[in-house]
């Protein structure tokens, strides 16, 4: 049974790329919904940005409460001294 997932990434002022089971869901900024079998799934994101910037990654839906394993998916952070997270 699939269930649908929905990501959001945001950065200052350079781009978040997110990739599901090595596959790209989301470039830039913004929001991306896909359906996703039960199971063990692996989030990957790169950022790049001006030093300082700063970005966020995301699971929004489902909530956390909902998941089989206890957690939740919510990274604001700054890009370091060379604009680059990786």
């Amino acid at each position: 049974m699939a269930t649908p997932i929905t990501i959001s990434a945001f950065s200052d002022s350079g781009w978040v790329k997110v990739y599901i089971n090595g596959d790209k869901v989301l470039h830039g900024s913004g929001t991306a919904t896909i359906e996703l079998d039960n199971g063990i799934h692996f989030l990957t994101y790169f950022v790049q940005g001006l030093p300082g910037d700063n970005y966020s990654v995301a699971i929004v839906d489902p909530p956390a409460e909902l998941w089989a394993v206890k957690g939740n998916l919510k990274l604001n952070h700054t890009t370091g001294q060379h604009g680059i997270t990786i």
